[in-house]
């Protein structure tokens, strides 16, 4: 793509010259002059896709169902791919602070107004790294913290409070590029607690919020299997994807599920399977982290495949849960999707935004031929990696050492999708807890009847 053509680009205004761009690009049409023009490119597409699909309504946003909409994140994880492969960009100080920074925070801003903030916190965090100081994405990072309650069988409001408190307080509204009322709003809101809770010190001794209460981050020197879970966001609670706090060194319990899910024997007995699958196949996976040995490598191997087999435990937990109307060996998790309840009711129809998470998980690591746009490596660039991997692993033949005709498998590569596909099976199993919070609120306690028409969130933040 030369000069002129670039420039042409920029000065796109409607949908269909920005499908036409897109289009070309997918199918390999433009060759660039260099990656930092080709991450220009990208960063710019995503941006005018996400200022062409942005909509008042919020709710439209995160139940919509069609593709198109979901182009914003597939160009925006294309830079983020192209820029973190390559070790001479990220010692570009211009691209890095510039468009970098801009492309995690609007990836995570996008992911954030889904509501999907197990993977948004990943971007925010990652702008914060480049930039601590940089506003758009300190408010976003905060706002997407509001969203991410409850923070499940975790007890300290105070620490919550004293972190977003001291995010919408950092927050320069005149270096904001965007969003100013709001965040304006935010400020005031958090600054009028503060004061409420100084007076009610004064008044009666009583912090309503214990200013000192706050989060203590994890040595990052010491090597530890619960250092080694925090800081690849491996365990079983929401304060994880905040950051690497020693608060964090916990799993959701599995008294919590009896306590506050109300789930029958059957899905209660199954969850918890889950949830001991998972810690068992990520303590293997800490002890086998170094890979030094073919043993390592093999038991790598296993634990992907074992992982890889959550997806389907997750799609038959969903039909048992929703009590869908089909033959029971048929269900998996892409079939899951086009089933109805025993009331008729499709269930993408049912309005729960941690079921949508689900849903786009689906979309982005497991194809399906019925899928109209083969969104899996739209959205997520890399997910063919995934099933070739496991495909190999499962079904075919490969080898450690480069061997003629023979699918390599790099150990380094390995335990890296490892890790990423272990914490993607955290964010399912966390989301499933979540998905029957909301369905229990919706849920009439005496009749045991689901109000389709009703949408529950959990997000106001400290009021």
């Amino acid at each position: 793509m030369d000069s002129e053509e670039f420039k042409k680009f920029l000065n796109c205004t409607t949908e269909q010259e920005f499908v036409y761009y897109a289009e070309n690009y997918r199918n390999n049409i433009y060759t660039f002059e260099s990656p930092k023009h080709e991450i220009s490119f990208l960063y710019n597409l995503g941006l005018f896709f996400s200022e062409i699909y942005q909509t008042g309504n919020w709710l439209e946003m995160i139940f919509r169902k069609e593709d198109k909409y979901y182009y914003p994140i597939y160009f925006y994880l294309k830079a983020v791919q192209i820029y973190e492969k390559d070790y001479s960009l990220q010692q570009d100080w211009l691209l890095t602070h510039e468009t970098m920074k801009r492309c995690y925070t609007n990836l995570g801003k996008e992911l954030s107004d889904q509501f999907r903030t197990f993977d948004a916190m990943i971007y925010f965090r990652k702008a914060l790294k480049i930039d601590p100081f940089f506003d758009m994405a300190i408010g976003n990072y905060a706002l997407c913290i509001e969203k991410h309650y409850p923070f499940l069988d975790f007890n300290s409001p105070n620490k919550i409070f004293n972190l977003l408190y001291s995010l919408y307080d950092e927050i320069h509204l005149d270096k904001l590029e965007n969003g100013k009322d709001f965040f304006k709003d935010k400020k005031q809101q958090y600054n009028s607690l503060w004061i409420k809770n100084l007076e009610n010190k004064r008044k009666t001794t009583q912090w309503i919020f214990d200013l000192k209460d706050e989060f203590n981050r994890i040595d990052d020197d010491r090597d530890s299997y619960s250092n080694w879970c925090v800081e690849n966001v491996l365990y079983l609670n929401s304060i994880n994807d905040i950051n690497s706090f020693q608060e964090a060194t916990f799993d959701v319990s599995l008294k919590y599920l009896d306590d506050n899910l109300q789930l029958g024997p059957d899905l209660n007995t199954m969850l918890k399977n889950m949830m001991k699958l998972y810690f068992n196949q990520r303590k293997k996976l800490y002890i086998n982290r170094n890979n030094e040995t073919e043993t390592s490598t093999i038991e790598l191997m296993l634990i992907f495949n074992c992982l890889y087999s959550f997806f389907d435990k997750v799609a038959f937990w969903i039909y048992r849960f929703f009590s869908l109307d089909c033959e029971e060996h048929k269900v998996n998790f892409n079939s899951v999707w086009n089933q109805k309840t025993k009331d008729g009711i499709e269930l993408l129809d049912i309005k729960n935004q941690y079921l949508y998470g689900i849903y786009w998980i689906r979309k982005e690591y497991r194809e399906n031929r019925q899928d109209k746009l083969k969104i899996n490596p739209i959205l997520s660039p890399d997910s063919q990696l995934y099933s070739d991997l496991r495909n190999h692993i499962e079904h075919k033949d490969y080898c450690f050492n480069q061997v003629d005709n023979l699918y390599y498998i790099s150990p380094k590569l390995l335990y890296s999708k490892t890790i990423k596909l272990m914490n993607i099976i955290r964010n399912l199993i966390l989301s499933l807890i979540l998905m029957v919070r909301i369905e229990n609120k919706l849920t009439d306690s005496i009749t045991q009847v689901r109000n389709y028409d009703l949408i529950y969130f959990e997000y106001e933040g400290f009021k």
